[in-house]
């Protein structure tokens, strides 16, 4: 049986060196909160899309800069890859209103043009981000806060994370 962070294995979660992540290492997972930036200074960090997108983040709530920034932390650290936001609230055509309700950031995966995807991922990777994150951030609704998906056929692979509708304009409980 794998190490456990919360009720999630992690016998999948493996370093950019592929070393299976330890227990110690799990063990300081939470007190890398601290380290994971200035949550007063969102984009202290962060990689953007467009420039225009570090503004809308910092116009969300605590939980999801938090989420946020905790993506980009566990990526760096764990896989040596820079995370991008390519979405926060930008309007798009099958929009839902999560993005326009602040309530839900993207981040690139897949990227490429004229058949030459290229994925900043692996699966491995992307799978232990997913559960780091839900772990770390698990919601009450049933929902999961993160997760791997293409909005549409002719969309690309990114990652999701939302915030309950409820949250929307609270801060979160101290961590």
């Amino acid at each position: 049986m794998g190490t456990h962070f919360g009720n999630t294995p992690y016998s999948d979660c493996r370093t950019g060196q592929g070393r299976l992540l330890s227990v110690s290492g799990l063990g300081a997972v939470p007190e890398l909160r601290s380290h994971s930036g200035n949550h007063g200074q969102v984009g202290s960090s962060l990689k953007f899309k467009e420039p225009h997108m570090e503004a809308q983040l910092k116009k969300t709530n605590t939980l999801l800069q938090h989420i946020a920034h905790d993506f980009d932390l566990y990526s760096r650290l764990l896989f040596g890859i820079e995370s991008v936001v390519t979405r926060v609230s930008d309007p798009e055509k099958a929009e839902t209103g999560v993005h326009t309700d602040l309530r839900a950031i993207d981040f690139r995966d897949e990227h490429g043009s004229l058949g030459k995807t290229v994925y900043l991922y692996t699966k491995e990777q992307r799978d232990c981000l997913i559960n780091m994150i839900n772990a770390r951030y698990p919601r009450k609704d049933g929902y999961l806060t993160c997760y791997y998906h293409q909005a549409s056929e002719n969309e690309v692979h990114h990652f999701h994370c939302q915030v309950s509708a409820v949250l929307r304009n609270h801060e979160p409980p101290a961590l």
